[in-house]
């Protein structure tokens, strides 16, 4: 009979210890989270990267402008494509 490894959700508290070794998976998780703070997010509870509420690099927060200039890009790629340009 062979036996199911199973994996663990890469970011949760016990990430890694099934693959890798405690040290490692410390490290790892260290990285992991030094990197998610440093792009202005955070990991919550369930493991789930989310945005800080008030981070300016969330879409949600963007000015109107910043949002209709994004808009009329993929707009315009789209219609580039559409029609073979």
């Amino acid at each position: 009979m062979s036996e199911k490894k199973s994996f663990a959700n890469p970011l949760s508290a016990d990430a890694g210890t099934e693959l890798a070794p405690r040290s490692s998976s410390n490290r790892l998780s260290d990285e992991l989270a030094r990197s998610i703070q440093e792009k202005g997010l955070v990991l919550n509870q369930d493991g789930y990267i989310q945005w800080y509420p008030r981070n300016p690099k969330h879409p949600r927060n963007w000015t109107g402008k910043r949002k209709a200039y994004n808009t009329a890009v993929i707009l315009l790629l789209e219609f580039i494509t559409y029609v073979g340009l």
